[in-house]
């Protein structure tokens, strides 16, 4: 597994809030679960799981830094709704049958044997356990002759290539793409952005957002709430996952059933 560790609660981020927000799409399906938040990262979405409400949440990760910045922010709550551990999430020690939910967000590009890796979450998870799986979009990502650009990559899905992966083990109850609702806006951020597709108003709308990026953090967000109605990137509730996305979002999200 190739490891990516990118600082995404920096101030003045995009990513934050866009990787939060499929925590957040998923907040009314975790209370009273035990639920595998597998490549939690610094754990920032397995503190949203514990705080909307899940029983037990186990956060694992591969690599020892991110597993002890978990453990720190996780103090603040009840040693009995977490455990941190690190995993390899081809080969992990759970027993069968174990979580109601496994969460894996942008995770099975950095596997090679991401076989292994389904199998397992397979394995872990109780009859009827949910898997809530997010990952790049190959369409728009476009690696070359199969080679993903982000070097932190070793492969990714195009949306019939992970639903056939996925329908091996798991009834597909969501088959979605994340975007950003109408109302906000452009998002020249995503990597989804097409420009040459925009309509005559979006092109306007670019303009100003390529304007508002050159201001200091505060003045950018008022000009945006006053246009918007909101702070300048996106929030957790502006993010959408649809399924008429799919093919054209930077980022295919499901939810499935074993």
């Amino acid at each position: 597994m190739s490891v990516e560790r990118v600082d995404i609660e920096q101030a003045g981020s995009p990513w934050h809030e866009e990787h939060l927000s499929r925590y957040f799409f998923i907040g009314d399906k975790v209370k009273d679960k035990t639920i595998l938040d597998i490549a939690c990262g610094t754990g920032f979405g397995t503190e949203l799981l514990i705080e909307r409400g899940a029983s037990r949440v186990y956060a694992a990760d591969v690599a020892d830094e991110a597993i002890e910045i978990c453990t720190r922010r996780l103090q603040k709550f009840d040693k009995s709704r977490y455990e941190c551990h690190k995993q390899d999430g081809t080969a992990m020690s759970y027993p069968d049958g174990v979580f109601d939910m496994v969460v894996s967000f942008e995770t099975i590009e950095h596997i090679a044997r991401y076989d292994l890796f389904v199998n397992e979450i397979h394995r872990v998870l109780k009859p009827g356990g949910l898997l809530v799986l997010s990952t790049p979009n190959a369409l728009i990502t476009n690696p070359q002759n199969g080679i993903p650009q982000n070097p932190f990559h070793v492969y990714e899905f195009t949306p019939t290539e992970l639903r056939d992966l996925l329908s091996k083990h798991f009834t597909i109850q969501l088959a979605a793409g994340q975007h950003v609702i109408y109302t906000y806006g452009v998002a020249p951020f995503l990597p989804s952005f097409n420009r040459e597709k925009l309509s005559p108003k979006e092109k306007i709308n670019f303009l100003y957002w390529r304007t508002a990026l050159r201001l200091p953090v505060f003045l950018r967000n008022a000009a945006h709430r006053l246009f918007f109605s909101g702070p300048f990137y996106p929030t957790v509730e502006q993010y959408t996952f649809l399924p008429q996305k799919l093919d054209t979002a930077h980022v295919q999200y499901y939810i499935c059933q074993k």
